[in-house]
């Protein structure tokens, strides 16, 4: 639980900081955690992406992969986390990349299969 609540922390940082952004997906990586900013209501890339829905989410995941291995250690555990929109690309990245657990926040309702996936919503989040 401390784990997911130190990645929640890590979401709310990746509106303010990033360690990289490709076609405005936004990544923060911090040691071996990976944390994807969810959909910023003032950019048309982000909506267009969600209307897109899983094919957007799909693409952006594939756009920032690459960048993802440069940034973290492949010997450890990687632990990958998103907010809305951030959470759908959190989700189609774990594909990409062998993790130990997903953990999203608010993000749209997938019909993915993830077994290391966790998922919170608030109220009438997702």
């Amino acid at each position: 639980m401390e784990k997911h609540k130190y990645l929640a922390r890590l979401c709310l940082e990746s509106y303010h900081r990033q360690t990289f952004s490709i076609c405005g997906i936004e990544v923060l990586v911090v040691g071996n955690h990976i944390s994807i900013r969810g959909t910023e209501p003032s950019s048309l890339t982000d909506i267009l992406r969600n209307l897109l829905g899983r094919n957007g989410y799909r693409m952006a995941a594939h756009s920032i992969y690459y960048r993802c291995l440069e940034n973290i250690d492949k010997t450890k555990p990687v632990y990958i986390t998103g907010h809305s929109a951030g959470g759908a690309i959190a989700i189609y990245l774990s594909k990409l990349i062998k993790c130990k657990e997903v953990v999203v926040f608010g993000c749209p309702r997938l019909s993915e299969n993830v077994s290391n996936l966790y998922s919170y919503v608030y109220a009438n989040d997702a």
